[in-house]
């Protein structure tokens, strides 16, 4: 992976934020064959780490060192008396080979592991144990005597502790102790070649990684060469090897250290270190764990390694804003934007560092680079986390994208073969588990079903299978790019072929977290968000971060950046930083959203559209290039939320075609309201059998009932009312039959609803319920008669004013109607000052 500039997908015409990772070729086995070669098998699973042969062999060493393991400690030496002796050699014996065979497990199956950090402690016990006992046992009466603790005993521990015999070529062993020998004795002489061979290889690894280098010859250490100390203690932590760590915890200096070690040993450092120098992303999690270790506090359970305090436990540790600090500091030539993953413990810590550098924390000027050369972490126009600001700021951490060239649609002809291929957009985006806005918008962005295909999966809970915590899709492999070829004339009914899919992705993505951040926990949801519509306008990040603010209750971007100030920035550091965002261009970033008034229940928009305007809202539901605003359709969707919650339409949560998306247009009030010209055809094709065409729905016909009432019942008394209506529909059922039961609608959003009450805006719609009311009320009721929303109600004489309101009211509830009828008292025998010759109506258009 190169550093600075990530590489694209490996697809045709498709440009995507994500790296292309290794092959298959290079997911090899981890294991080493018993010789130290490594082992060439090519891993057949993105989640093995070992091939079947090695896995197989695994299992048996493990069971090996389990076993023996469990015999030490059976083996009790409390006491003294028979069998004492015989009882320590055998402990001691199985310690060892417990050691050794966890060095071996370890070195062949292991290296580099970072689960090694909370063995250390067993290690080390297991070592110290051993260790007291062979001095039991070639020092008998020392312990004794130390174990009495003798008043008359002035020795110390270092005095009653006698050396285990070692050989004379160990490199602990130093020359003084070969005096007894000439010196032309062979032993003498391969002890000396071999002390060239060490001084040589430790000359050479300071010349590699002069830091290390803490001898009285070497440079006062600055903060770089203290954490590069630190990064030798952690290689020695996550090697594990027994004799190595114990002698680590006994030697305070790393010089001294290395003078003594193996020259395999030294060979291995050696390897190390060049390979960091060098930037293998593999080698920087030690950087990572020395910068932890080197920022913690000692903690109880810290041991002490070549002088300084390491914590050994498996507690789980965060790279804070300090550790960030000195990454940008001190390691400018191995830290950079696009491997910052690498140095993440939790995935709160990638969100932290991604958050500073949109806060321009780890800038060299604010103002933004002068020079490709100027160092800068802020890089929105390479990092996809940090292209949508708002995005990250709320926490949604953006780590791939694709998209295509040219937006529309490709479509080529060449000698007489048209070819046209097809993309969709995506994002692949993690947010922290933690956040509790991640399941809200996983909900939210899943429900934009006519928009969006999303899955979510908890990378905690395994990888293979991906644990899916979001809806499934119907398709479970959904296309990302396709084409299809054949005469230009007849490319229509040829086939799609899919050129690359939602799989692939995911492979792609499984790759890049093996090599940037395998060692991260995977604390987080990983949502992957397709766009539905292909050759769309990239925009999936804005969406995101505008449903974030939606359900945070439309928090503005000034405000985000100052919570980010508050939480991450040190507390001597934040009014710089919130100084800054007051002045432009952030200051102007605090604008709240105007909020709509509630419609429904509160606003009847008008229904009797003439058809010339449903042909000019058509007109404008086809113009291209309406641009419907964020203000817009977050207003769409608060309507359609309240029309939903009325019963007026269903939510639709697998994904259909949609038949209209709402137009806004302006009220004669001056409020806006949001319109549905749909189109089904001729009138002919959908008005079915009946008079539905017989009668004219806008005929006032309430004054002529009232007068034949009255002379039919000269003491008859009168009252006007009407029926509510939900904003934009008559309260009666849809009409059933396919064509009229499934109508839908989707917004701006991309959700999607069914309409359960009969909408306004379908054709013929006043006359379906002008039929419904004739038939369920005015052929019922002698005594009502309702035109659209206008109704009156009549009664004989006052004493059968009650009953006839009651009828009414029961008959409106068995309907789901809600009518309003002014109490009885109120009612009058005169109903010409009634106003029967006026309608109740809606607001109309504005045109």
């Amino acid at each position: 992976m190169s550093k600075g500039k990530q590489k694209e997908l490996d697809m045709p015409q498709v440009h995507s934020s994500l790296s292309r990772g290794p092959t298959r070729a290079d997911r090899k086995c981890r294991a080493l064959h018993e010789d130290g070669s490594e082992c060439l098998t090519i891993l057949t699973q993105a989640r093995h780490t070992l091939c079947p042969s090695h896995h197989r062999e695994y299992k048996k060493l493990y069971k090996s060192y389990k076993d023996r393991e469990e015999c030490y400690n059976k083996i009790e030496t409390n006491g003294e008396g028979a069998g004492f002796e015989e009882k320590t050699k055998a402990k001691i014996a199985a310690g060892k080979e417990t050691l050794e065979l966890r060095n071996t497990v370890n070195h062949r199956f292991f290296s580099l592991s970072n689960n090694n950090r909370g063995h250390i402690r067993w290690i080390l016990k297991i070592k110290s144990e051993i260790h007291n006992l062979e001095q039991k046992i070639a020092d008998p009466e020392a312990e004794a005597e130390s174990s009495a603790g003798s008043p008359s005993s002035t020795r110390n521990d270092q005095d009653v502790e006698t050396p285990v015999f070692r050989s004379l070529l160990d490199p602990t062993i130093p020359m003084s102790r070969l005096e007894h020998l000439p010196p032309n004795h062979h032993v003498v002489i391969l002890k000396k070649f071999m002390n060239k061979i060490v001084t040589a290889t430790v000359e050479k690894l300071y010349s590699i990684a002069p830091s290390l280098n803490d001898s009285p010859s070497g440079k006062i250490p600055n903060e770089r060469d203290t954490i590069i100390r630190f990064t030798f203690r952690e290689l020695l932590l996550h090697k594990a090897d027994a004799d190595v760590l114990f002698r680590a915890t006994k030697t305070q200096s790393i010089d001294k250290f290395l003078r003594e070690s193996f020259i395999e040993d030294l060979e291995y450092y050696v390897k190390f270190f060049e390979a960091f120098r060098e930037g293998r992303s593999d080698t920087f999690r030690l950087l990572r764990d020395a910068i932890c270790d080197y920022i913690l506090e000692p903690q109880p359970s810290s041991t002490t390694i070549l002088g300084a305090m390491i914590n050994t436990d498996d507690s789980p540790r965060v790279m804070n804003v300090k550790g960030w600090d000195i990454l940008w500091l001190d390691f400018s030539d191995i830290a950079d934007w696009w491997n910052l993953e690498t140095f993440a413990i939790q995935f709160e810590d990638l969100v932290a560092v991604k958050t500073l550098s949109i806060l321009r924390k780890y800038v060299t000027s604010l103002d933004g680079p002068k020079d490709e050369n100027e160092r800068t972490w802020y890089v929105p126009d390479e990092d996809p986390a940090q292209e949508c600001a708002p995005a990250m700021l709320q926490g949604f951490l953006a780590v791939a994208k694709g998209s295509s060239d040219p937006i529309r649609p490709s479509i080529k002809t060449e000698y007489g073969i048209t070819r046209e291929r097809e993309t969709r957009r995506y994002v692949v985006g993690r947010m922290d588990k933690r956040n509790s806005s991640a399941w809200e918008l996983m909900k939210e962005l899943s429900e934009r079903v006519e928009r969006f295909q999303v899955l979510v999966y908890d990378r905690e809970k395994g990888d293979f299978p991906r644990h899916l915590i979001s809806p499934p899709l119907a398709d479970q492999n959904p296309w990302i790019t396709r084409f299809r070829t054949g005469p230009e004339k007849a490319l229509d009914s040829q086939p799609w072929k899919i050129d690359w899919t939602l799989e692939n992705v995911i492979n792609d993505i499984d790759i890049i977290s093996d090599i940037m951040g395998n060692n991260m926990k995977k604390d987080y949801y990983e949502f992957i968000i397709i766009d539905r519509t292909p050759g769309r306008k990239f925009e999936i990040l804005d969406i995101v971060a505008d449903a974030l603010s939606k359900l945070r209750g439309d928090r503005t971007l000034l405000s985000l950046y100052s919570d980010a100030i508050r939480t991450y920035i040190p507390a001597e550091d934040k009014h710089l930083y919130f100084e800054e965002i007051s002045r432009p261009p952030f200051s102007q970033l605090g604008l709240t959203p105007s909020m709509s008034p509630q419609y429904v229940g509160n606003r009847i928009r008008c229904w009797d559209i003439p058809e010339a305007v449903r042909d000019i809202l058509r007109t404008v539901l086809l113009d291209n290039s309406r641009v419907t605003s964020q203000q817009e359709s977050r207003w769409i969707s608060k309507v359609s939320a309240d029309l939903e919650s009325h019963g007026v339409i269903t939510k639709i949560l697998k994904y259909e075609p949609s038949d209209i998306c709402p137009v806004i247009m302006p009220g004669i009030d001056g409020l806006d309201d949001i319109y549905f010209p749909y189109d089904l055809g001729p009138k002919k094709e959908y008005a079915g059998t009946g008079n539905i065409f017989d009668f004219d729905p806008s005929s006032n016909d309430l004054f002529e009932f009232s007068e034949t009432y009255k002379r039919a019942h000269p003491n008859a008394i009168f009252a006007k009312g009407r029926v509510d209506l939900p904003y934009c529909a008559w309260p009666c059922p849809n009409l059933k039959g396919s064509r009229f039961s499934r109508l839908n609608f989707s917004t701006p959003e991309g959700r999607m609803y069914r309409w359960e009450k009969l909408p306004f805006d379908m054709p013929m719609a006043p006359h379906v319920w002008q039929v419904f009311v004739n038939t369920q009320f005015n052929n019922k009721l002698p005594f009502v008669c309702i035109i659209q929303s206008t109704l009156v109600i009549c009664a004989k004489d006052p004493d059968s004013a009650a009953a006839n309101l009651e009828e009414l009211l029961i008959n409106g509830q068995k309907h789901e109607l809600k009518i309003f009828v002014p109490s009885p008292t109120s009612w009058t025998n005169d109903f010409g000052k009634l106003g029967l010759e006026a309608l109740w109506e809606g607001v109309r258009l504005f045109l």
